[in-house]
């Protein structure tokens, strides 16, 4: 038995452009898995998106994957819609769902791993109000639903990682 690696963690990334090649290829193969085989992914998570040779992604781990939706087990990358808990039964997850998802991944690992002039208490107290705790603001909306209503994260966290 020959065991080795074939690829790498997500924060490995080498720079920004490797890192959007990445979510660009991950993106890519969740679409065609959904759209020509009808599989959603159903865990986007930092686990689950790969770097493979030449910064290419690989989206991987489709224990959760089902040909009809399914309940959505971890909560930390979940799209903020899957979150809310109106109504006797859970939002059923959909594509657009799992695409939140990457876009919560993506934010989560460039405020963790890249160079960035937001204050340190203001990204701890950000990682945790979004996927950590999952708090309800002073409007009654989780502070996932607010984020992405709002543009103020990404106007502030100038991004200073290699290109």
């Amino acid at each position: 038995l020959v065991v080795h690696e074939i690829a790498e963690p997500l924060p490995s990334f080498q720079n920004t452009k490797e890192l959007l090649c990445v979510f660009r290829d991950a993106l890519r193969a969740h679409r065609i898995a959904h759209d020509d085989a009808g599989v959603l992914h159903g865990d986007i998570s930092s686990a689950n998106i790969m770097i493979v040779k030449e910064g290419c992604g690989l989206l991987i781990d489709r224990d959760l994957s089902n040909l009809t939706p399914s309940t959505v087990i971890r909560r930390t990358f979940l799209a903020a819609r899957l979150l809310r808990s109106e109504g006797p039964l859970p939002p059923i997850p959909d594509r657009i769902d799992d695409q939140e998802s990457f876009w919560h991944v993506l934010l989560w690992t460039v405020i963790q791993s890249c160079e960035h002039e937001y204050p340190e208490a203001l990204i701890i107290r950000k990682l945790q109000s979004m996927f950590d705790r999952h708090f309800i603001n002073s409007n009654g909306e989780n502070t996932k639903s607010a984020e992405l209503q709002s543009t103020d994260t990404v106007k502030r966290i100038k991004v200073t990682c290699k290109p």
